[in-house]
């Protein structure tokens, strides 16, 4: 972050990805001075470790693919829900089906034994 700062200059902070990386790695290091002279009260700095898997979005910004791939799962969420909704209601006629085909074997089983 520092090389890309120095090679930028003051254009590197117009971008709010850019300060976004700089605020991080910056807690990163704050948080690494304060824990080696046992800083306790100082945990805040740790709630910015958070903030470092939003790094992975910039991914999906850069890489087209991933995007579309991500676009696709976002739009299919709607018909993943009702295929499982339609999914448990198949096993639900199934398991009723079976349970009255299976009392009814049972019935015959037990009638043919006693007669």
């Amino acid at each position: 972050v520092l090389l890309r700062a120095t090679a930028e200059g003051v254009a590197f902070f117009w971008n709010a990805w850019n300060v976004a990386d700089f605020a991080l790695v910056a807690s990163a290091i704050a948080e690494l001075v304060l824990v080696s002279i046992n800083v306790a009260s100082l945990r805040i700095l740790r709630v910015f470790r958070i903030g470092r898997a939003f790094r992975a979005i910039r991914l999906v910004e850069k890489l087209r693919e991933l995007r579309v791939l991500a676009t696709g799962l976002a739009l299919s969420l709607r018909a993943l829900v009702w295929i499982t909704v339609f999914l448990c209601i198949l096993q639900g006629v199934c398991a009723i089906l079976l349970v009255d085909g299976l009392r009814e074997m049972r019935d015959q089983t037990l009638a043919g034994t006693i007669a």
